[in-house]
């Protein structure tokens, strides 16, 4: 969604801007990042719709629902939900969880697996969350969101906003030694738009009531950040 943004900007821009070199070269990634998120988006729908991750291995999650018995938190905004996987899983355990997220035939199918729960989904940017949901929720969840968003601050504003006073804010965030493993990836096809040092990661959350910046260890092996703290 991100990209795809961009990429209108970039296409809308007068003659003389989009065809500069820098821009054109830009533009050109953008081109081909894009093909690939559709080819691979299309293929994984022909053929099985959505691999959800396994919960009883998922690091995060479980992480996540240790955090959330000890508050009092009932409803949920999932930032970024895609498959909307984990308010499907938080809600058998009694949580209300509204997914949002960019893409609406994505969302379609959010819909359709997460009937008969909880799990509501709407298609909706995070920065208009804060305005569209001022003080909404108990908890805001965004699990390997920020690092794919041009402005992350700016977001990160809209979902505290949405947040109830007292509320919590809990962010799943690949580290930085892992960002720089340059063997997976070629440069054109990664997703992540930042990479967070840890001075960039404490400059940020630190100071936020009652934050806890901890590392944890994936299932896959990768390490991330996870960090909770209260509005």
């Amino acid at each position: 969604g991100e990209m795809s943004n961009a990429y209108k900007i970039l296409m809308s821009a007068p003659a003389p801007v989009r065809d500069d070199s820098g821009l054109k070269s830009w533009r050109e990634r953008i081109e081909k990042r894009l093909d690939y998120i559709s080819d691979f988006q299309s293929l994984g729908r022909k053929n099985s719709g959505f691999s959800d991750p396994d919960i009883d291995t998922k690091v995060a999650y479980q992480k996540l629902k240790e955090e959330l018995e000890d508050k009092n938190i009932i409803s949920i905004v999932d930032v970024g939900c895609f498959s909307g996987w984990l308010g499907r899983n938080l809600s058998i355990w009694g949580y209300k969880v509204h997914g949002i997220d960019l893409d609406e035939e994505t969302l379609k199918q959010a819909k359709y697996l997460a009937s008969g729960t909880r799990a509501t989904f709407e298609v909706l940017p995070v920065e208009q969350l804060g305005v569209t949901y001022p003080k909404e929720f108990d908890a805001a969840v965004c699990f390997d969101v920020i690092e794919h968003l041009f402005d992350p601050l700016l977001a990160l504003m809209s979902v505290e906003r949405s947040v109830k006073d007292s509320g919590w804010v809990f962010i799943n965030l690949p580290h930085h030694s892992e960002e720089a493993k340059d063997g997976e990836f070629p440069d054109d096809l990664r997703e992540h738009l930042h990479v967070f040092t840890e001075n960039e990661v404490r400059d940020i959350f630190a100071k936020r009531k009652n934050s806890k910046i901890e590392l944890i260890t994936n299932e896959s092996g990768s390490v991330n950040w996870f960090i909770s703290y209260s509005i």
